[in-house]
């Protein structure tokens, strides 16, 4: 949203005769002014506005509606984003627990998962058992008997 939205949202008109405070900045950056001391483009500004019957005080109240609009406006910003922040960090917590939560899981898994060489000594074993086993109730046939 540029200034000119942030005014009007804020209900500021423009002044009599259009002599806001962005119309005296503009004056004072004119070409015709622009190089000259301080002093004098004070006294020509003063001079400016007197011929065209603009009270300073009328330009500073309009200078002082501005900067509070903007300010409201700044303040509104910042609270939208101190809330997008909260959620966000939220969110980001929630993210890092079901991490944590998954992680554990697949630890637990695989702990109980018995690894590569933890299966092959079992089965080893298992397997020089059977043998015996298999040797002392099935006796191989004698073929000379």
């Amino acid at each position: 949203m540029g200034f000119e939205e942030v005014y009007r949202v804020a209900g500021i008109k423009s002044p009599k005769q259009g002599y806001s405070i962005t119309k005296v900045i503009e004056m004072l950056q004119s070409e015709h002014i622009r190089s000259l001391g301080a002093d004098t483009k004070r006294a020509s500004l003063l001079m400016a506005l007197e011929a065209a019957g603009i009270q300073i005080d009328e330009v500073l109240q309009d200078a002082t509606l501005r900067q509070r609009a903007v300010n409201s406006y700044e303040a509104i910003q910042r609270k939208h984003l101190e809330e997008y922040e909260a959620r966000k960090a939220q969110e980001s917590c929630a993210i890092q627990a079901e991490m944590e939560r998954v992680a554990a899981e697949y630890a637990a898994r695989i702990s109980n998962n018995p690894t590569r060489c933890h299966v092959r000594r079992t089965i080893s074993a298992n397997g020089r058992g059977a043998s015996r086993w298999r040797r002392s109730e099935f006796p191989k046939p004698s073929l000379c008997a």
